[in-house]
C-alpha cells in the first residue's frame, strides 16, 4: 500500500531525514512532542510564508522551497530558512525558527522566542516572556526563566520522531531548569538534577530524578520526593510528604505535617515530640510486617485506656542480643527515649540537644564530623546552607557545598569556593562567581563581573562582563552589551553581537563594533554591520557580508565570497532586474542572451564561447574575408569592380550597365517581389497568365481596367473582343456563356447574330407581359391549363 512520509531533522547526522508519517510517537504519552510551543508557532505561522523585511528587519537566506525569511521591526534579523523575526533587535537564525518581542532570539532550528529578550538557542527550543532556553526542545516561560536541558533531538529509529526526552521546561518568572530533562514550574523554582522536577515557588530539585512539590518545597536526594509546604526529601530514594515534612536519611519517608524520617529505609509519620496513630492496621503475619495492639496483648502486653503500655519492657530482638527494637520486633511506632546522656563515642547515641547543635532551625545543614572546625550560617530570611564553611547571608539565599558564599537576596551557591552577591543570581561549579544581579555563572572559574546584570557565563574559565552579555564556552568572554559568544577561546567587546565557533573574535575594547556576528571558527571582525560566515576570515570593512571560508574581507559596503586566486562562482542566482535604476544582480544566463544577440548583430558566424566571449565573425565581400565590422563596412562601402551604383547620391535611380549606358542588362536571380515597390520576376508575370517567346518578347496582353476607379474593362479588339472559356455564372452580377443564352430559349446565327428574340414582363413589378408582335404574337405549343 502507498505510504505517506515527513521529513524530521537528525541532530546526530546533521540532515534532514525522511521517515514514515504513520509511526508512532515515543511509546509514554507524556513525553513532549513539541509541548504546548505547537500552538504557539502556529500563533507565529498563521501568515504565508515569505522572504523580505519590513519596518527596518533584515531577511537572508536564500529561497526555499518551504518558504523564506521574515523580519519585521527595526534591526530585526530573520536569517534562518523560513525563519520569522519579529520586533526590535528580534533574531531568528535558525531554520524554521520564529522569535516575537524586542531583543527576542530564536537560534536553534524550528526553536521559538516570545516576549522581550526571550532566548530559545537550540533545535525546537521555546522561550517565551523572556525566558531563556539554551538546550534542545526546552521550554523557557516567565521572566528570567532560564532552561537548560542536553536532548540531542535526533530521530528515534523506533519511532521516527524527533527524540527530546533530555530537554528542560523551566515556566515561571526566574523558573531555572538545569540539566538532562529537569522541570521547573513556579516564580523562582529550580531544577537541577538529571530528569528531576520542581514545582510551586521557591521550590528546589537538584537530586536525580527528583519530584519537589509545594512553595520553598526542596528534594535533593537521588529519587527522593517532597510534597507540601517547605517539604524536604534529601536522602536517596527518600519520600517527605507534609508541610514542613522531611525525610533525610536514604529510602526513608516522612508522611504529614512537620514529620521527619531520620532513619534509612524508615517510615516517619510524625517527630521526636509529635506522634500519630496508625489506625486500622491489620494483624502481621510475616517477619517484616507491622503488628497490631491485639497482637501485642496476645503476648501478654497491657495497656491503659489511652492505649499507653503499662507494662512494656526493653528487650534484645534475639538471643545474640546484637539489636533492640524499642516497643517491640516488628513495630514502627517510636517509642520516646527521655534522659539520654550526650554521646561520646561514635557507637554512643545521641539526645536532642546534640541534634539541635547540629541541625539548629533547620535553615542549614551540617557536614562532617561533629568535632571538625568549620562555621555554616543561614542568616537571611528562608535562607538555606548546606556543606563545610557555607553561608546563605541574604533572604531567600541558598548556599551548598564547601566553601560557599551567598550574600545577593534570592541568590543560588553551590559547588566549591563559590560566590554570589548580585540579587536572584546563581552560581555553579568550582570558584564561580556572579557579582551582578540575575546573573548566571556555570563552570569552574566562570566569572559575572560587575556590572554585568543578566549576564550569564558557562564553561570553564567562561566571562560575562557586560549587561546582557552570554558567554558559552572554555575561556569564552563576553564584554559587549547584549552580545553573545558560543564557543571555546572566542570573545566579544562588541555591543548587541554575536560570535559563534572557536577562536573567533569580533571587535575589541575600544573598537566600538556594534550589530556584528561571526559564525566560523577562528574569524576576526574589527568593523561594525559586518557578518562572518566561514572560517579564517579578517573581515575589516563596514556593513558587508563575507561568506566562505579564506575570504577577503577588507572591503567595505561589499559582499565577499572568496579572495584573490580564491575566487568562488554564485550559483543559482535569480534573473535580475535590467533597468536604468536596477541594482539587482545579473545570472550568467542573462549575459549569454546579451553577448548572443550582439553575436547575431554582427553575424559573420559570430558567437558565444563557453568563457562568454563573442567569437570573431568572418565577412567575405568581392571574394575577400574580412574579420571585425569595421573592415568589413568598409569594403562593403567602397566601389568595387562590376558592382552597381546608384546613378545620384539621392539614391533615386540605378542604371544598369552605367549611367550613360544603352543596352539592356538581363538581371538574373530576382527574388519574388512581396510589396508594392518590389521588383517582380518573369516567374510572377507567367504565373499572372502572360506568355513569352524564347527571347522573352512577350506574345499575349492582358486585359486592364480602364482606369483606377475599376468600374469598367473596353477589351482592345478593333472589331470586337470574344472572352473564350467563361465559366456559367451563378451569382447576379457574374457574366453569362452563350451556353446559358441557348439554354434559356436564345438562337443565334453562324456570325453569333440573334434570331429569335425572348419575351419578357414589361417591368420589374412581373405585373403585365406585351408581346412585341405588330399584327399581335400567336403563342403555339401551349399545353393544356391545369
Amino acid at each position: 500500500m502507498n505510504k505517506t512520509y515527513k521529513s524530521v531533522w537528525n541532530e546526530s547526522t546533521g540532515s534532514w531525514v525522511a521517515v514514515s508519517e504513520l509511526a508512532s510517537g515515543r511509546g509514554k504519552s507524556s513525553k513532549r512532542k513539541a509541548l504546548a510551543a505547537v500552538a504557539l508557532l502556529g500563533i507565529g505561522a498563521a501568515g504565508g510564508a515569505h522572504a523580505g523585511g519590513l519596518d527596518g528587519g533584515t531577511a537572508t537566506g536564500g529561497s526555499d522551497p518551504w518558504g523564506g525569511p521574515t523580519a519585521i521591526g527595526s534591526n530585526a534579523l530573520a536569517s534562518g530558512q523560513a525563519s520569522v523575526a519579529v520586533g526590535p533587535s528580534s533574531t531568528a537564525s535558525g531554520a524554521d525558527s520564529q522569535a516575537f518581542g524586542g531583543k527576542a532570539t530564536a537560534a536553534g532550528g524550528g526553536s521559538l522566542a516570545v516576549g522581550y529578550f526571550a532566548k530559545a538557542l537550540s533545535f525546537y527550543a521555546t522561550a517565551i516572556n523572556g525566558g531563556v532556553a539554551n538546550g534542545v526542545g526546552d521550554l523557557s516561560l516567565g521572566a528570567a526563566a532560564k532552561a537548560s536541558g542536553t536532548a540531542t533531538g535526533a530521530v528515534n529509529p523506533s519511532t521516527g520522531f524527533l527524540d527530546f526526552d533530555e530537554a528542560a521546561t523551566a515556566v515561571g518568572a526566574r523558573a531555572v531548569a538545569d540539566g538532562s530533562g529537569t522541570f521547573a514550574f513556579g516564580n523562582m523554582a529550580t531544577s537541577t538534577g538529571v530528569f528531576s522536577m520542581a514545582v510551586g515557588a521557591l521550590s528546589t530539585a537538584t537530586g536525580t530524578n527528583a519530584v519537589v512539590i509545594g512553595y520553598k518545597a526542596n528534594g535533593s536526594g537521588d529519587n527522593s520526593t517532597a510534597v507540601g509546604y517547605q517539604a524536604a526529601s534529601t536522602g536517596a530514594n527518600s519520600l517527605a510528604m507534609g508541610t514542613n515534612a522531611t525525610a533525610s536519611a536514604d529510602n526513608a519517608m516522612a508522611l504529614g505535617s512537620a514529620s521527619t524520617a531520620t532513619r534509612v529505609n524508615s517510615v516517619s509519620v510524625g517527630n521526636d515530640t509529635m506522634t500519630r496513630q496508625l489506625v486500622n492496621v491489620s494483624a502481621g503475619t510475616q517477619n517484616t510486617d507491622a503488628v497490631n495492639v491485639s497482637q501485642l496483648k496476645t503476648l501478654g502486653m497491657t495497656t491503659d485506656a489511652s492505649g499507653n503500655i503499662t507494662n512494656a519492657f526493653v528487650a534484645y530482638d534475639s538471643g545474640a542480643k546484637n539489636t533492640i527494637t524499642l516497643g517491640g520486633v516488628g513495630t514502627s511506632a517510636p517509642v520516646k527515649i527521655t534522659n539520654v546522656a550526650t554521646g561520646t563515642a561514635p557507637s554512643d547515641a545521641v539526645n536532642v540537644q546534640q541534634l539541635t547543635t547540629a541541625v539548629g532551625d533547620s535553615k542549614w545543614v551540617k557536614a562532617g564530623p561533629l568535632s571538625a572546625a568549620f562555621t555554616i550560617s543561614a542568616l537571611g530570611t528562608d535562607a538555606f546552607a548546606a556543606g563545610i564553611n557555607t553561608h546563605a547571608d541574604a533572604n531567600g539565599a541558598v548556599a551548598m557545598g564547601q566553601n560557599v558564599t551567598t550574600a545577593g537576596v534570592g541568590s543560588v551557591g553551590v559547588g566549591v569556593q563559590v560566590a554570589t552577591t548580585g540579587a536572584n543570581s546563581s552560581a555553579f561549579g568550582v570558584k564561580a562567581t556572579t557579582l551582578s544581579a540575575r546573573g548566571l555563572a556555570l563552570g569552574n572559574t566562570a566569572t559575572v563581573l560587575t556590572g554585568s546584570a543578566d549576564g550569564i557565563a558557562v564553561g570553564t574559565n567562561s566571562a560575562s562582563g557586560a549587561n546582557g552579555a552570554v558567554a558559552v564556552g572554555l575561556n569564552a568572554t563576553s564584554i559587549g552589551d547584549s552580545t553573545y559568544v558560543i564557543g571555546n577561546n572566542s570573545t566579544s567587546a562588541g555591543t548587541s553581537s554575536i560570535v559563534l565557533g572557536n577562536g573567533s573574535l569580533v571587535g575589541k575594547a575600544g573598537q566600538g563594533v556594534t550589530n556584528s556576528a561571526s559564525i566560523g571558527g577562528s574569524n576576526t571582525v574589527s568593523a561594525s554591520n559586518t557578518f562572518v560566515f566561514g572560517s579564517n576570515v579578517k573581515a575589516a570593512g563596514t556593513n558587508s557580508v563575507v561568506l566562505g571560508a579564506n575570504s577577503d574581507g577588507s572591503q567595505s559596503n561589499v559582499v565577499s565570497v572568496g579572495a584573490s586566486g580564491a575566487e568562488r562562482k554564485i550559483v543559482n542566482v535569480a534573473p535580475g532586474t535590467i533597468s536604468a535604476s536596477s541594482t539587482d544582480a545579473i545570472n550568467g544566463s542573462q549575459l549569454y542572451n546579451t553577448a548572443s544577440t550582439t553575436a547575431k548583430a554582427f553575424g559573420g558566424g559570430a558567437g558565444v564561447g563557453a568563457d562568454g566571449k563573442i567569437s570573431t565573425p568572418t565577412f567575405v565581400i568581392g571574394g575577400k574575408k574580412y574579420y571585425d565590422v569595421d573592415t568589413a563596412l568598409a569594403a562593403a562601402a567602397a566601389p568595387g569592380e562590376n558592382s552597381v551604383q546608384y546613378d545620384t547620391p539621392a539614391h533615386d535611380m540605378v542604371t544598369l550597365g552605367g549611367t550613360d549606358s544603352t543596352t539592356p542588362v538581363t538581371l538574373t536571380n530576382v527574388a519574388a517581389g512581396k510589396v508594392d515597390a518590389d521588383a517582380v520576376n518573369l516567374k510572377q508575370l507567367k504565373d499572372a497568365g502572360l506568355t513569352t517567346d524564347s527571347d522573352g518578347t512577350p506574345t499575349n496582353s492582358f486585359v486592364a481596367y480602364d482606369d483606377l476607379s475599376k468600374a469598367s474593362v473596353t477589351l482592345g479588339g478593333s472589331n470586337g473582343t470574344q472572352i473564350h472559356n467563361v465559366a456559367a455564372g451563378t451569382a447576379d452580377q457574374d457574366a453569362v456563356n452563350l451556353d446559358q443564352l441557348t439554354k434559356a430559349g436564345l438562337k443565334v446565327g453562324s456570325d453569333g447574330t440573334p434570331t429569335n428574340s425572348f419575351v419578357a414582363y414589361d417591368d420589374a413589378s412581373k405585373d403585365s407581359v406585351t408581346l412585341g408582335g405588330s399584327n399581335g404574337t400567336q403563342i403555339h405549343n401551349v399545353a393544356a391549363g391545369t
